[in-house]
């Protein structure tokens, strides 16, 4: 007995009372439903760009490691003065770089806001972006939280490795600490 009321409970409910379904406009249907399809996928064109630009700025940082990272370390092994200041060019070429793919992500971004409003005005698949600026990219965190302070770092190391301040006593003490003793 219990298990048949298992079943019973388990099993999809019929509905005993047929839905009502407005009727529908056999001219207009077709255009609203296109219409809405149009723009469901400029939407998802707009999110798959704002992606793309967030992935191309994720891979300049992981390439600018290994980079700055070499070009620091033969800076301070003492092998090459001069690969700090690379290090800090890579840093100024990567840093723009990044912060032109977040200017246009933030356009894009502001885009998608105003074609999903109630009231917006914007044409389907249009995917221009007139708003992009360098300086929007430039003053962002994630731009100069990151590149600032490897900048920063390349060039006081070259100030203090093969710069004005070369035969200082930090150089001195820190070529010392790196090298291998015997």
């Amino acid at each position: 007995m219990r298990i048949s009321r298992l079943r019973r409970s388990t099993e999809p409910a019929q509905p005993s009372v047929a839905r009502a379904v407005p009727p529908v406009s056999t001219d207009a249907a077709p255009e609203a439903s296109e219409d809405r399809s149009d723009r469901r996928q400029y939407y998802v064109f707009l999110q798959d760009t704002i992606s793309r630009m967030a992935s191309a700025s994720a891979k300049l940082k992981s390439w600018l490691l290994p980079i700055i990272t070499a070009a620091y370390g033969l800076t301070v092994t003492g092998v090459s003065g001069g690969a700090a200041l690379l290090g800090a060019a890579a840093c100024l070429v990567f840093g723009l770089l990044d912060a032109s793919y977040l200017g246009q992500e933030k356009a894009f971004r502001d885009r998608y806001k105003q074609a999903t409003a109630a009231d917006s005005a914007i044409q389907t698949w249009d995917m221009e972006s007139t708003e992009a600026s360098l300086r929007r990219g430039l003053l962002s965190w994630s731009t100069l939280g990151f590149y600032l302070p490897l900048l920063v770092v390349g060039v006081l190391l070259w100030f203090l490795m093969d710069g004005p301040l070369s035969g200082s006593g930090f150089a001195c003490w820190l070529a010392h600490l790196v090298e291998p003793h015997g």
